[in-house]
């Protein structure tokens, strides 16, 4: 389904998910924002900073974040996909693999117990896996509907990333699994 469809689907849901990930954010530090429709919605909120270094593979988040004054965006290279309108690729990640990053957000198609995160396109799961290797503090950014799901590309173990911001608390055995991997859990 393409970007411009999803982001109706869950949108509330979306958004208390990427109010509670703006309150991570600290002025004068260097963001990356992945694709996705959640990542998105913190794109539309990132106001009220004065120097704020954003980095994104995404056309839209680029758009959205630009709005706002005091925030200055800078996109990777890389192919474009129009389904998603992102860029991706070998340019992406050797790009990416060029900075540091205080925090990087990002979407999962999916979070099950015995995976972790998961996606559907193993292009996202690189950026993300390349991400993870680039940053000192890893945010995943998922509304309530991906926990239980399965995709068919393993992305990141639990206990690769630092934190999941989360509409709802997650089912029982996502949070065992999410606790033996130290993953800590912000949720509405």
């Amino acid at each position: 389904m393409p970007i411009t469809d999803r982001i109706r689907f869950n949108a509330l849901e979306k958004d208390a998910v990427a109010q509670m990930a703006r309150n991570l954010i600290t002025d004068d530090c260097a963001i990356f924002l992945d694709t996705g429709t959640t990542t998105l919605s913190l794109a539309r909120h990132l106001t009220g900073f004065k120097k704020l270094r954003l980095y994104t593979n995404s056309l839209m988040i680029a758009q959205a974040a630009c709005q706002h004054f005091g925030v200055r965006v800078q996109m990777t290279p890389g192919n474009l996909r129009p389904i998603e309108q992102d860029l991706v690729g070998y340019d992406t990640l050797s790009y990416i693999q060029q900075f540091h990053f205080d925090m990087v957000f990002m979407g999962a198609a999916a979070i099950a117990a015995e995976y972790g995160f998961m996606d559907y396109e193993e292009d996202e799961a690189r950026i993300r896996q390349a991400l993870l290797k680039q940053t000192a503090r890893s945010i995943m950014l998922a509304d309530h509907s991906k926990c239980g799901k399965t995709g068919n590309v393993i992305t990141a173990a639990f206990s690769s990333v630092n934190t999941l911001v989360t509409d709802q608390r997650p089912p029982a055995n996502i949070l065992a699994a999410a606790k033996r991997g130290d993953l800590e859990i912000i949720h509405g």
